[in-house]
């Protein structure tokens, strides 16, 4: 999709928001570092400029967004905006909303709490498969962890993401081409992490090009990885006009 969009478009907005709509989550993984302060006021109008703006895509997110009060109401607004809206959530809350064309459920033992009891998931995972597309998205630790994520969701996915821990210290290539071989063999589609293509050189990053992450505090950067160059936000164009195309991890030569 990314690949159509005319430079035009990506000079003066991005193409894709990945957008976090609440800190708030149900499960408190220890690892997870998207915890913090909040503005519901500033996250309706980013919501209101996105669908006011030629953004083509948003991802929304969290925390976890199914929490957020207003989830239906914000995906019913961008959908009639023409934008194409896709969730990422942990899985635990069933919640079906008209317009999402993708739900990416997280689903690795980082994930401490749906590992151990995964039916939440895989509830989830069927009943969105019904009307959506649904991606797993899988924080890649090793290949018997990933094996026993695909036999419980593989059935309801149609595409796994791989995505490395961050922050990235060192990359096991061997590990990562054997876990693609092993997702082809369930018959699903593969995405990679931006940070683990650069890395390998099996693909190129587009954030900070084509997209950027804006956080539920107000803050925005080129990634939701990128903890410390973020700034606080000014509205779609301007921000995209003046965001820090920096890597926080060093692996983009050029932004």
């Amino acid at each position: 999709m990314i690949a159509k969009i005319s430079e035009k478009v990506l000079k003066n907005c991005p193409a894709v928001v990945h957008l976090s709509i609440t800190k708030k989550c149900n499960l408190n993984c220890q690892k997870c570092y998207y915890k913090g302060k909040e503005n519901p006021e500033l996250v309706k109008r980013i919501i209101e400029d996105i669908a006011a703006s030629r953004v083509k895509a948003v991802a929304i997110g969290g925390g976890e967004p199914m929490l957020h009060p207003n989830i239906t109401d914000f995906i019913n607004f961008l959908a009639e905006s023409g934008k194409i809206v896709s969730i990422t959530t942990n899985g635990t809350i069933c919640k079906p909303i008209d317009g999402v064309s993708k739900y990416a459920i997280s689903f690795d033992p980082i994930h401490e709490q749906t590992w151990r009891s995964p039916e939440s998931v895989i509830t989830s995972a069927k009943t969105y498969s019904e009307f959506a597309e649904v991606w797993m998205n899988h924080i890649l630790t090793t290949k018997e962890d990933l094996s026993r994520a695909l036999d419980v969701l593989g059935k309801y996915a149609s595409t796994v993401t791989l995505l490395a821990l961050k922050p990235i210290r060192r990359i096991d290539k061997e590990l990562w081409l054997n876990a693609m071989e092993l997702v082809k063999q369930y018959g699903l589609k593969i995405a990679v992490d931006a940070c683990v293509a650069e890395i390998t050189g099996i693909g190129r990053c587009r954030q900070g090009i084509a997209s950027m992450s804006i956080d539920a505090d107000g803050s925005y950067a080129i990634c939701s990885n990128d903890r410390s160059n973020r700034i606080p936000y000014e509205g779609i164009e301007k921000s995209w006009e003046k965001i820090r195309r920096i890597c926080p991890f060093n692996l983009k030569s050029k932004c």
